[in-house]
């Protein structure tokens, strides 16, 4: 039992850095494709490039242990041998890790959960996609990337217990985001509204939000939205580089709708 708890804690540090990883090599091919050295964006790409290898994949191949461990240790391969990573951001990650852990392993799941949200991911890690399962349950017509992105996390050991994990790294990036926005030294030259803002935010994900398990498909869009607002407020008062804010904004708009199809009014 002890011997369980050591690997889910193995498993929970491992994946956010997996995750960080994948966006790190991605901004590392091209500087045009560096949006940001800042974690949170790189775990949110991250969690992109997962996401859409997720939706391609699970048409041919079940999402198995074997599967799922080779991806998250291609993701901490690249993490490791990353040449942007940063000490600033490296104590940030692991002090968010430590604070967030109990509310990880404690909250209970959403209320969908046992309807259709196992199920479904379940469902990917068995088998290969099939057209036709929403006749068996209503809930199977309803996908969302965060059932194709928990199914690359059914581990050796762990199994379906990890489940919660994509939700939980939506929650620990946006927060590395927002701390390092408050904390900005290009905001705080001057007092100014945006600073206010993600003060505001953070404090708010942090308090409405902190059940990590029952954010289902809905929460983790909210929160992602907060980021968005903030980013193009950011861009209309600051005049940043137009590429890296339009980066950012595809980035989270991308998320957003693929967790949710009615988050699409976003892109007005």
């Amino acid at each position: 039992m002890i011997s369980n708890l050591y690997i889910f804690v193995l498993y929970y540090l491992s994946i956010p850095i997996s995750l960080i990883g994948y966006g790190l090599f991605f901004f590392s091919i091209n500087n045009n494709l560096k949006i940001s050295l800042n974690y949170g964006y790189a775990g949110l790409t991250g969690l992109l490039i997962l996401c859409i290898y997720s939706y391609l994949s699970s048409l041919f191949i079940p999402h198995s242990e074997l599967h799922n461990i080779l991806i998250l240790l291609l993701g901490l391969i690249c993490f490791f041998s990353s040449k942007l990573k940063n000490k600033k951001e490296n104590k940030i990650l692991l002090v968010l890790l430590i604070i967030y852990f109990l509310g990880f392993l404690i909250f209970k799941t959403h209320d969908d959960f046992p309807y259709y949200h196992f199920s479904y991911t379940y469902y990917l890690t068995q088998m290969p996609t099939v057209v036709g399962i929403g006749n068996f349950n209503l809930g199977l017509r309803t996908p969302s990337s965060i059932f194709y992105l928990n199914s690359l996390f059914y581990l050796p050991i762990v199994k379906y217990f990890m489940f919660q994990i994509s939700a939980f790294s939506i929650f620990l990036f946006s927060n590395i985001i927002l701390i390092n926005k408050i904390f900005d030294k290009h905001l705080n030259n001057k007092l100014n509204f945006l600073t206010y803002y993600y003060l505001l935010s953070f404090i708010f994900i942090n308090i409405f939000f902190y059940r990590i398990s029952e954010h289902g498909t809905d929460r983790s869009a909210q929160i992602l939205v907060l980021i968005l607002i903030g980013e193009i407020l950011f861009f209309v008062n600051f005049k940043n580089i137009i590429e890296k804010i339009i980066s950012k904004l595809f980035l989270l708009i991308a998320i957003i709708i693929s967790l949710k199809a009615f988050y699409v009014l976003y892109i007005i």
